[in-house]
């Protein structure tokens, strides 16, 4: 494969939302989408007894209040028009492995939860205590963003709401980045690669990569649920994404394509024992109340 196919196939498909997710991994490879760059979390791990559902974008709390840090993948999604994919040894093992002709370089965004139940994006206002991004969009111009409360709703988020990237997470590669079938690896033209769980080709038009990675900390108060989210920047430069589809040489920006976030990770505080008697005994005291009149 020469070097501009290895390029563009550097990477397809990233980000779908939730919600297009499941339909997604079951689409056939002949079927058309909806070209599009996603952005969304995923629940990789939790503290404190909390449980994960199975798709990974419910986090229960189990016991409330004590703290829980939820650990999350920031994943891309990248969907093309065609379903056009390449064979080759990706890996340099002597085997063969496949990859679409879609790559993505950049990805610049703020982070927000938005609910009653509190909870911070980091431990304090400021740079982040831990490093959110992952191989191989930590190059030069990458950033880990600034824990702020830019929505003003009494927790830490990382970002603005302006177009300003001062503070915003940004993932970026330094060549544009494709998946590797089934291998949780990811593979840019040149030397930049990495290894990761969560970078896959889905089918010959979707593939996933895992471009950061966040913490989310809650003592259960405030509310029973909220919602995690990306945002992306709201700015049409390649500064905001750049992403190619299809092999085309040109790359896609929120100018130019759908650039969105997808259905948000969700954190549910479960009521503690003596509330939900509480909820018990008004429940019969109404119940009561009905049977007399």
């Amino acid at each position: 494969m020469d070097k501009r196919i290895l390029q563009r196939k550097s990477g397809k498909l990233i980000a779908a939302a939730a919600a297009a997710s499941a339909g997604l991994m079951g689409w056939g490879t002949t079927q058309k989408a909806d070209a599009s760059l996603v952005i969304e979390h995923r629940a990789a791990s939790a503290t404190n007894g909390a449980t994960i559902s199975a798709d990974k974008k419910t986090v229960s709390l189990s016991t409330v209040p004590g703290t829980t840090t939820v650990t999350m993948a920031v994943i891309a999604r990248i969907t093309g028009s065609n379903s056009v994919q390449t064979s080759a040894d990706f890996l340099n093992n002597g085997g063969t492995t496949t990859a679409n002709d879609d790559t993505l370089q950049i990805v610049t965004g703020s982070f927000v939860s938005n609910g009653l139940l509190k909870g911070n994006f980091n431990t304090a206002t400021g740079a982040l205590t831990y490093n959110s991004r992952t191989n191989p969009f930590n190059a030069a111009g990458s950033v880990n963003g600034t824990a702020a409360d830019f929505d003003s709703d009494g927790d830490l988020d990382i970002g603005n709401a302006g177009t300003d990237p001062t503070g915003m997470f940004s993932g970026r590669s330094a060549a544009p980045t494709f998946a590797v079938l089934g291998s949780g690896w990811s593979q840019g033209e040149g030397s930049s690669s990495g290894g990761n769980a969560n970078d896959n080709v889905i089918n010959a038009q979707t593939s996933d990569l895992q471009i950061g990675v966040l913490r989310y900390i809650t003592d259960g108060t405030g509310g029973t649920v909220t919602a995690l989210n990306f945002v992306p920047r709201p700015a049409t430069d390649p500064g905001s994404a750049l992403w190619f589809e299809d092999g085309a040489s040109t790359g896609k920006t929120p100018g130019t394509g759908a650039f969105t976030a997808g259905a948000p990770l969700t954190v549910t505080a479960v009521p503690e024992p003596a509330t939900l008697g509480l909820l018990g005994i008004a429940g019969l005291g109404l119940l009561a109340r009905r049977k007399k009149n």
